[in-house]
Formats: structure tokens, sequence, C-alpha cells
């Protein structure tokens, strides 16, 4: 027996030829307000729940499931019910939950997402008019030559983007926001006015932004550091 996951979508564009990415994962339809997606596992097998729910983030991903706002959870129901006839989400769950199973939807749990937990880390926004280029962790010994740094820090996270800001413009935009959350910030300006580099301080933690003019705008790297 294979099963329904039920998801609450409302208006949102789905490419459902990219649900999934897991060979338990046979399929995915979108239509109304709802995503379907055909999961090979048997509701009757779905217990504890929390270990069901754990293995349907594994299955479809936690930025799928993100996208259903269900307090109840996540609705999954036997295949053999569920007919793909284009019902609205609410007469899904009207006709259909006695059969099926809720588990939680862990989409937000802590090490779901360790790319979104990681960018969490880093406590300022992207700068503006800018292109990700990449999110990382820096391992200490690089960071001791490659930033500003007196002590091996515990961690370091990069992000990495490009701007159409000037180095100038990339300082101006981030001093304010450093300042108003607690942060000692000193500015270094190279004289040919090339890069500008902030280095930020607060208790246990340091964040480095160092813009550089190159060959596509600029080059933007907010580095976050934790030292305790």
């Amino acid at each position: 027996m294979s099963s329904w996951i039920v998801l609450r979508v409302g208006k949102r564009r789905v490419d459902t030829k990219r649900i999934g990415g897991d060979e338990e994962i046979v399929g995915a339809y979108r239509w109304a307000d709802v995503l379907v997606i055909h999961w090979r596992r048997d509701v009757e097998d779905l217990h504890p729940a929390e270990d069901a729910a754990e293995e349907l983030v594994a299955a479809v991903g936690p930025d799928t499931l993100r996208w259903s706002r269900d307090e109840r959870g996540i609705l999954v129901v036997p295949d053999s019910d569920l007919t793909l006839d284009e019902r609205p989400y609410d007469e899904i769950v009207s006709l259909f939950e006695g059969r099926g199973r809720w588990l939680p939807n862990l989409s937000d749990a802590p090490g779901n997402d360790p790319m979104r937990e990681l960018r969490e880390s880093i406590p300022v926004p992207d700068v503006p008019r800018s292109r990700k280029v990449e999110l990382f962790v820096m391992p200490p010994g690089r960071a001791m030559r490659e930033l500003p740094l007196v002590e091996l820090p515990l961690r370091v996270a990069c992000l990495d983007r490009t701007t159409d800001l000037t180095p100038e413009d990339v300082s101006a935009f981030y001093v304010p926001l450093l300042r108003a959350d607690g942060f000692t910030v000193k500015r270094r300006r190279w004289s040919d006015g090339s890069t500008e580099q902030l280095v930020a301080s607060r208790s246990g933690e340091q964040l480095v932004v160092h813009a550089e003019r190159a060959a596509e705008g600029t080059f933007v790297r907010v580095a976050a550091v934790l030292n305790a």
C-alpha cells in the first residue's frame, strides 16, 4: 500500500517535477489550493508519529513541507481512498482524515534544514541589489589567515554575494544596522577606494564585512565569527 501526502499550498506556483528527490516519492500533482504527493508508505506503518514525521521530511524535503501551514500538521491518507478529482483542500480533509493520519510538520525543526540554519546564524540581511555566490562554513585555520582575527574561532559562517553597490555603499548599509544591534564597529578603507572592511564586535562574537570591487560589481563577504 502507498499513501497520499496532502498539503494546502494556496495559490503558490509549484513545479511538481522537482518535488522529492527520494526514491519513496512516486509523483506529485497540483490543483486548486492543494498539492498531493504520492508516497511509497502505508498509512498503517506511520507510527510512532514523530518518527514518521522525520521520514516525511527526509522524503519530501523541508522546503516543500514548509508551504503547508495547517496547524494540525500534515495529513497522509491511503492512496486507495483519494482519487485525483481535484477537490479543494478542506473537502479532502473532511472526507478522508478519518481514514488517514495527521503527522507533525517538522519542516522547521532544528537540523532539518542546515543551510537555512547556517544563514540564520549570520545576524544581518543580504546586501541590497545583490546575488548569492556561496554560503559556507570557513575552517578556523583559514579564517585566521583570511580574516582580521586575533584568536582561533569556534565557528565562522560566511555568505558571499555580488552587488551593484560600491564598497562605500555596502559599508553605509551595514554600519547603522550593526550599531543598532549592539556591535562596536571599526571601518577600514583602502586608499584607492577599491575595498572597504567592517569589523564589528560584541560579547563572544564578531562580524566581518569585506566589500571589494570586482569585474562584475562588488564582491561582498559577510563572516559571522563565534568566539565563545
